[in-house]
């Protein structure tokens, strides 16, 4: 706190003993020199000015953690050094590239939105890539590592990469966000700016009339925001002008992270702070009506979903659902699964960006791109670390996949058949686990949802907290592991999570390999905990995230369960109810089992012949 008001006096000073004039900001002052400026004056030009001394001020707490995350020295975030990816196409903003900045754009209310607008610098109508963001638009983040223009978002579009194939590119702050004024919309009712945003764009002399949406997380969310809208009295609603989303790694119901199985995360939330910039703290604007949440059923336009395998404890397992639940055509879906980290694989690949521009090419300019004969689901099954093999399936889950029941049993094995003999173990659930292991007489390739139904009981407690990894070991004994942000080169096959008093499952949203839990809210006052007897034996299903693994004959599954998961990069799970020994049983009536979906065999590209050498990106081998 005395850093900032010594900061801020600086400014302060600076600012009365600068002439005034130099305080208005230039047209794209710190545009590249190939890019034809016409932007709008700074609306805030003095905290314009002051934001080179507390960055809070301008972007907000969220984004200030981010950059801290992604500066901390001792941790594995980088992909690659600095400009490794500058020969990629888009990552420098091409000439011939028309940018305005913090353009006026006016909601219902009245409220002006700012936005940036990079456009063909051409005559004619163009689509639009549009999105909206609580990253502050002019926080550039991520341009040496990803090979994108130094004016992509966080987590939003490359500039430029769409422009050179003749988009215009919209961003805008969202409101009580970064330039755009107003307070934060509380609930629902960001739907609103994002309706009165691509209708403003949908209608603009340089636009043709079809506004897309690409972007990754809260970005991914606005998609589907706009897209599932609904109206005040819950009718759909979507923008008429939204002709297609390209929703790349989403969160369709927040629970999913925040309480995943029922057991609290305490540290992603806790530790990032508010959106809202230290300069709009306290604005107020009148309220409007309160809109209902959007409905994923509601979503049918044209989609090209995507998700990196490694983004378990935060998108992977929306976007699974979100693909399961829209309501899109068949013939207009897409399910695009790799295996990159979630921010290399958005951006950089340059079979990533075909398959993108063929898409929106599509829906968009209405060409005829190849899109239609494109398979509906692309996975990249994980092999081992840095390599996978591709299959194209016609649906997820894959048609004929076959549901196996690995039974737990005696000497910590799986076995395809439930031992006639009963038996248990038990672990210590401050430090110890169990494991149970299978090793495979065949290629067996594990593609889909994963859950397991397990007999247990707290010996000392009245609930339990369950954290289940699954993990692959090759021939030799020496554990696979993959690559991910958050566990750089150590992230396992798969995860899941349950705390006891919260088993209890909705048996109109579960299916046999899919077990959903009515409330995983710990203090839901409709749905209360139900706790147990210590010594009392009760089944529970566990939900696993989703997966697509490949494993060669001789090659070892392992199921591991223990009572607490070690920290990563960015989640903990430190307000845990355990307390003494767990036991699991196995064999006879209390018949444990972990159920994978073994798919058909299929032969995986394994050549990477579309991706060449960007398949090798991050690959430091």
């Amino acid at each position: 706190m005395k850093r900032k008001r010594y900061l801020l006096l600086v400014g302060c000073l600076m600012f009365v003993l600068i002439p005034s004039t130099s305080l208005a900001a230039t047209p794209c002052e710190d545009a590249f020199a190939n890019v034809e400026a016409q932007c709008t004056s700074a609306p805030l030009p003095v905290v314009n000015y002051l934001k080179l001394f507390i960055p809070e001020l301008y972007t907000g707490p969220y984004v200030m953690w981010w950059v801290n995350r992604l500066t901390e020295p001792q941790q594995d975030w980088a992909v690659a050094s600095n400009k490794f990816f500058d020969f990629l196409p888009g990552a420098a903003q091409p000439d011939g590239t028309i940018f305005e900045q913090n353009v006026q754009v006016p909601m219902s209310d009245g409220l002006l939105l700012a936005c940036n607008v990079f456009r063909p610098d051409k005559p004619g109508k163009f689509p639009v890539m549009m999105n909206f963001t609580p990253f502050s638009k002019d926080a550039y983040l991520q341009h040496d590592d990803f090979g994108v223009s130094a004016f992509t978002g966080f987590e939003s579009i490359n500039p430029g990469w769409w422009v050179q194939n003749e988009y215009v590119v919209v961003l805008c702050d969202n409101r009580g966000n970064g330039r755009s004024p107003g307070a934060v919309a509380t609930g629902n009712n960001a739907n609103y700016d994002i309706y009165d945003g691509i209708e403003w764009a949908g209608t603009q002399p340089w636009s043709n009339g079809k506004v897309g949406m690409f972007g990754h997380s809260a970005l991914c969310s606005s998609q589907l925001n706009a897209a599932g809208m609904v109206d005040v009295n819950g009718n759909p609603n979507a923008p008429p002008h939204l002709a297609a989303i390209l929703p790349w790694g989403c969160t369709t119901d927040p629970r999913d992270q925040r309480y995943p199985g029922g057991i609290p995360e305490t540290h992603f939330r806790s530790s990032r702070g508010p959106n809202i910039p230290l300069w709009q703290v306290g604005e107020t604007f009148p309220a409007r009506p309160a809109l209902p949440e959007r409905k994923l059923e509601n979503i049918k336009i044209p989609a090209l979903v995507s998700c990196d395998w490694a983004d378990k404890k935060q998108h992977l397992r929306g976007t699974l659902r979100l693909w399961r639940t829209m309501s899109t055509p068949p013939q207009h879906k897409w399910l695009y699964m790799h295996s990159l980290r979630k921010w290399q694989g958005l951006y950089t690949p340059i079979e990533h960006r075909r398959i993108q521009l063929m898409f929106a090419d599509q829906y968009l300019k209405g060409e005829r791109s190849g899109m239609t004969a494109f398979p509906r689901v692309r996975l990249a099954r994980q092999v081992k670390l840095l390599d996978w093999s591709v299959r194209y399936d016609p649906d997820w889950p894959i048609p004929g996949t076959k549901y196996t029941k690995l039974y737990l049993g005696d000497k910590d094995t799986l076995n395809y058949h439930k031992p006639g003999k009963a038996g248990e173990v038990s672990y210590d659930s401050a430090t110890g686990k169990v494991v149970f292991d299978i090793a495979f007489d065949r290629d067996t390739d594990i593609s889909g949802h994963i859950m397991a139904k397990l007999w247990v009981s707290p010996q000392s407690a009245n609930d339990m907290d369950l954290f289940l990894t699954l993990r692959k070991f090759n021939a030799a004994g020496h554990e696979v592991t993959f690559d991910s942000d958050i566990m750089p080169g150590r992230l396992p096959v798969d995860y899941g999570w349950m705390r006891l008093s919260k088993r209890e499952l909705d048996p109109a949203k579960s299916k046999p390999w899919l077990p959903e839990q009515v409330s995983v809210i710990p203090d839901d006052p409709l749905h209360p905990a139900q706790k147990v007897m210590p010594g009392q034996i009760v089944p529970c299903e566990v939900q696993f995230v989703g997966s697509s693994t490949l494993f060669r004959a001789g090659e070892t599954l392992r199921l591991e369960i223990a009572g607490k998961m070690p920290p990563d990069n960015l989640f903990a799970y430190d307000n845990l109810v355990n307390a003494g020994a767990h036991t699991i049983y196995f064999g006879k009536k209390h018949g444990s089992y972990l159920m994978v979906p073994v798919v058909p065999a299929q032969k995986g590209r394994e050549s990477y012949e579309d991706e060449g050498h960007e398949r090798h990106a991050g690959d430091h081998r």
